[in-house]
């Protein structure tokens, strides 16, 4: 997300679990109807609005580690101005978009084995089949490289990841933290890293493949944040990262325990301010946008 630590943390995150890069605070929330008019998330002992920012309500933030967590944002944004960014301006430049379509699809689609898992774990075996179709259409009719799934069947991404799994099983989200290049998490959404990292297939390449895809999918993530980032300039851009992921995390988890998806899963930022349909009618929420996450290359 330019000087901004917003596109390394959201790269990353999508990488490791969250299909894990950052987006700006819900732009374009549901209509309310009575029912959910008053509607508020639960996360932890603290209630949250699904729609309202959460700068302001430092009990949510439940930040005790914060003057180490701001060096570490201060080191990421280093990392991003001067190697990540720069990489994936001229990866734009070189690369047509129609290949960064394809190089998107194709890691959205390595990030099928987490949501299938994930989603019987929490109890959605509908979730978990369609993530499985998904992946096993994707797969066969074209390596992953074109969605094919979504396209002529109408099969949505059913995404969950590990950290969402323990949230809905009733585990505290933790304090936050803020991991050196891999951006926001909390003690929770870190234990699910690792639990998510078994599940993805490129896990289980030698070495220097393994690190490979890592890198392009890091470029690729990136490089689809360029023409939002400048969205957040000014003020604390720490504090912001930090509520916002913290809300969308438990909006995240509330959905999960809500159980089974109806409709489309709300459009990640590149899919928000693209200048690509997204393929739904639903209203434009934008969220963080997680390893694996099936965004449109701008």
């Amino acid at each position: 997300m330019p000087r901004i630590c917003f596109p390394l943390i959201v790269v990353t995150l999508g990488l490791h679990s969250t299909s894990y890069a950052l987006s700006p605070v819900a732009a374009s929330p549901s209509p309310q109807t009575p029912e959910t008019a008053n509607l508020s998330i639960a996360r932890d002992d603290t209630t949250v609005s699904p729609v309202q920012p959460a700068a302001t309500d430092r009990r949510l933030a439940a930040d005790p580690f914060e003057r180490t967590n701001r060096r570490i944002f201060r080191f990421n944004e280093r990392i991003d101005n001067g190697v990540l960014k720069p990489v994936a301006v001229t990866y734009r430049k070189v690369a047509p978009r129609g290949l960064r379509r394809g190089v998107t699809s194709f890691f959205t689609n390595l990030a099928e084995p987490v949501n299938i898992v994930n989603n019987l774990l929490q109890g959605k075996p509908r979730a978990s089949a369609i993530s499985l179709s998904r992946f096993t259409l994707n797969t066969v009719t074209s390596a992953g490289l074109y969605d094919t799934a979504n396209r002529f069947f109408k099969l949505t991404p059913q995404r969950e990841d590990f950290g969402q799994t323990l949230g809905v099983w009733g585990i505290s989200s933790g304090p936050y933290l803020m991991l050196p290049f891999l951006g926001p998490s909390t003690l929770r959404d870190t234990a699910g890293i690792v639990g998510d990292s078994w599940l993805r297939p490129q896990q289980y390449l030698e070495g220097a493949e393994n690190i490979g895809l890592r890198s392009v999918e890091i470029v690729n993530i990136r490089a689809g944040l360029l023409d939002v980032e400048d969205l957040v300039q000014g003020g604390d851009r720490y504090a912001l990262l930090r509520d916002v992921y913290l809300q969308r995390r438990a909006f995240q988890v509330y959905q999960s325990r809500d159980g089974e998806q109806t409709s489309a899963p709300a459009p990640t930022v590149e899919e928000a301010f693209g200048d690509e349909p997204t393929g739904t009618t639903e209203p434009v929420v934008p969220t963080l946008a997680q390893p694996g996450t099936d965004v449109s290359a701008p």
